[in-house]
C-alpha cells in the first residue's frame, strides 16, 4: 500500500543520513560528496509507485417490489460517496447516478420488459469498478389473469341449496368468491360448495395476481325449493 512505500522511504532517508554523518566525521568533504550522489540514488529506488488497483466496493440495493402492474420502478440503494453507481436490467447499463453526500441513490424510473427482470448495480470510482451488488428479480405483469367458472352456467336454475361451483385461474393467483377466500390448486383450479338462498343468488368472483392485476365474473343462480 502507499503508507507501507512511504514508511519504507523514511527508514532509507534516516539510515543514509545516519551513514552521512559517520562518513563526514571520518573523511571529510570526499566522502560528503560521494554519499550525496548515493542518497539520490536511494531515493530513486524508493519512489512510491502509485497504483490503480483501487478496492472498490459493490452498492447495496434496497429490496424492490417482486412484482408491478407498472412499466417503471424506483431503485434505491446506498453506495460510496462521490462514486458512480451504474444500473443494469436484465444485463444491460441502463442509467448511471453520482451518489450524493448522505452515500445514497435514486433511479426513479427503471424501466422493465413484460415477464421477469434481473436488476443488478455496479460502482465506479475513478478507473476502477466494483463486483456487481446482490440481484434482484422483478415480475412486469401488465394483464389480468385467466378466471373460468366451468360449473354452473350463468341463470342456472337449481332445487339443490348447495351449489357445487368449479373453475380455473393462473398459478399463484389469488381467488375470492363474494369476497371469501378460495382455495386454488398448484395449478390454478378450485372447487367450492356455494350456499345458496330462495330466490336470485348474484355471486361475484375475482382473481388478484401478484402484481396487483384483476379478472372479475358474476354469476345469477336461481334457487327454487
Amino acid at each position: 500500500s502507499q503508507d507501507r512505500q512511504n514508511m519504507r522511504l523514511t527508514a532509507v532517508m534516516i539510515v543514509a543520513i545516519i551513514t552521512l554523518l559517520v562518513l563526514f566525521i571520518g573523511g571529510g568533504i570526499p566522502a560528503l560528496s560521494s554519499m550525496g550522489s548515493f542518497i539520490s540514488g536511494m531515493k530513486k529506488d524508493a519512489t512510491v509507485i502509485q497504483s490503480d488497483d483501487t478496492v472498490v466496493l459493490e452498492p447495496i440495493l434496497d429490496p424492490p417490489v417482486t412484482a408491478t402492474n407498472t412499466g417503471t420502478i424506483a431503485i434505491t440503494g446506498t453506495g460510496t460517496t462521490g462514486s458512480t453507481v451504474l444500473l443494469y436490467v436484465n444485463g444491460s447499463k441502463q442509467e448511471e447516478i453520482l451518489v450524493g453526500r448522505e452515500g445514497t441513490f435514486t433511479f426513479p424510473r427503471a424501466r422493465l420488459k413484460n415477464g421477469n427482470n434481473e436488476i443488478y448495480t455496479i460502482t465506479k470510482l475513478n478507473n476502477s469498478k466494483s463486483q456487481p451488488s446482490k440481484s434482484f428479480t422483478v415480475s412486469y405483469l401488465n394483464q389480468p389473469p385467466k378466471l373460468e367458472i366451468t360449473k354452473p352456467e350463468d341463470k342456472y336454475a337449481t332445487k339443490d341449496q348447495e351449489l357445487i361451483i368449479e373453475g380455473s385461474t393462473d398459478k399463484d393467483v389469488e381467488v375470492t368468491i363474494n369476497d371469501r377466500f378460495v382455495y386454488t390448486d398448484p395449478n390454478g383450479n378450485f372447487t367450492i360448495t356455494f350456499s345458496l338462498s330462495k330466490g336470485e343468488n348474484t355471486i361475484n368472483f375475482k382473481a388478484t395476481d401478484i402484481a396487483g392485476n384483476t379478472a372479475q365474473k358474476e354469476l345469477k343462480i336461481i334457487y327454487e325449493d
